[in-house]
């Protein structure tokens, strides 16, 4: 019972809403002079194309700088994502995010660490070789793989140490 109380009083607050939404009739506007003159600024505001960024940095001519733009001559590299370069050379990384354009110096080229783990030990078992791995707060893993179904790492690792053991 108390279920189709309260679902009967929500659906009366939903049409309560719904009834405040529509507007008034055309007889009880005050000023119907004001309404033709709005009328026509929303509907060019709701058709009029979106610019993007870029075009309207140049459109503006005002030399004021806004934080929310990207600078002129500005480069898109991807999408959202422009260079530019400063007037002492240093490369700028303009990316958009849902609260304006964010600005990064341009990151340097990302150096590869060391392919090969260092703390691995391996032990050749014929046909098949076992590795063992520690874990990184204490213990460690061991598993076996077949020569022949080695990943990358491991085929790197089982090389490394068969290049330690000849010397």
């Amino acid at each position: 019972m108390k279920p189709i109380v309260i679902l009967l009083a929500i659906a009366a607050m939903c049409a309560a809403g719904q009834e405040s939404k529509q507007p008034p009739p055309a007889a009880a506007k005050k000023s119907p002079a004001k309404a033709p003159a709005k009328a026509p600024a929303k509907a060019a505001a709701r058709t009029a194309p979106k610019q993007s960024v870029a075009a309207n940095k140049a459109a503006k001519t005002s030399g004021s700088v806004d934080p929310n733009s990207i600078p002129p001559g500005a480069k898109e590299i991807g999408p959202g994502v422009y260079r530019v370069m400063d007037a002492a050379g240093k490369p700028w990384i303009y990316t958009r995010t849902p609260f304006g354009f964010m600005k990064a110096p341009e990151a340097k080229e990302f150096v590869q660490p060391e392919a090969v783990p260092a703390d691995w030990t391996v032990a050749d078992t014929g046909d098949s070789v076992t590795f063992t791995r520690p874990y990184p707060f204490g213990g460690s893993k061991t598993w076996t793989v077949k020569k022949t179904q080695m990943t990358d790492v491991e085929d790197a690792v089982w090389k490394k140490s068969q290049g330690l053991e000849k010397k």
